[in-house]
């Protein structure tokens, strides 16, 4: 719930702003400047949907990662990141420390080494990064 009404909120103030940007000359100075003021303004104006379109988008495409952490739905939160990681190999810092504070959250040190075994083949620049986190299981074993 939070995170939907961070995206209507950010919604509704970027709207708000376009028209305070570009309906208020039509008001303020009349029919006349507004033309003159659209035909030389315009590919701002398309900017600026494509920037509210893509913060959109970003909002849609991670809807259900943000549900489930919202609900603090951990084995979730894995299972989603994990499809992102493992099956479609998109192990981007942001995923992998998303998804190793996830195992930790959830005490899976094993499946942390089986992250870090991943990694290894696939992105080996990523263990130095996270090497602490990486470190944990190791500490943990007998």
């Amino acid at each position: 719930m939070k995170l939907k009404a961070i995206a209507i909120l950010l919604n509704a103030v970027l709207l708000a702003a376009f028209i305070v940007i570009f309906l208020l000359p039509l008001l303020l100075i009349g029919v006349d400047y507004f033309s003159l003021f659209w035909g030389r303004n315009w590919p701002i104006a398309v900017v600026f949907f494509a920037a509210l379109a893509g913060v959109n988008a970003y909002f849609l495409l991670n809807w259900r990662l943000f549900s489930a952490l919202e609900k603090e739905d951990w084995p979730a939160t894995a299972a989603i990141l994990e499809g992102r990681i493992f099956r479609r190999g998109f192990a981007t810092a942001g995923a992998v420390r998303m998804l190793l504070t996830t195992y930790l959250v959830g005490s899976h040190t094993e499946s942390v080494l089986a992250l870090e075994a991943y990694l290894r083949k696939r992105r080996p620049g990523l263990l130095g990064r996270f090497s602490l986190q990486f470190g944990i299981p190791h500490l943990l074993s007998p």
